[in-house]
């Protein structure tokens, strides 16, 4: 099981990140493949990410639509009860391998 994290969603957004390739691969992915997960807590980060930067309402909600049409409900598990994702190790007792990128600026740049 992967877990589809907030940067793999912001470098997906913006097509001169130089891990636009590699997050579009990890994103375009979410629904041909049963074990790809983006946890609802992911969606809320993003849009905190997307705010924090100054990201008009509209345009966060333009952004949203985008990725809902991507990304299917049912690889969006709520972020709560059984769900304990924490750090990436587990979501309902699996394995979970987090699809991250490891870099120092993570930000969303319009």
């Amino acid at each position: 099981m992967q877990i589809v994290d907030t940067v793999v969603l912001l470098a997906f957004l913006d097509k001169g990140d130089p891990r636009f390739e590699k997050a579009s691969v990890h994103v375009l992915g979410i629904s041909l493949r049963q074990d790809i997960f983006v946890p609802s807590a992911i969606m809320l980060e993003l849009d905190l990410e997307l705010k924090t930067h100054g990201v008009n309402d509209e345009a966060r909600v333009d952004i949203h639509s985008r990725l809902a049409r991507l990304i299917p409900q049912s690889r969006v598990p709520a972020s709560h009860s059984r769900h304990t994702w924490q750090d990436g190790r587990t979501v309902e007792g699996r394995e979970v391998e987090r699809l991250v990128f490891r870099y120092n600026d993570c930000c969303y740049r319009p």
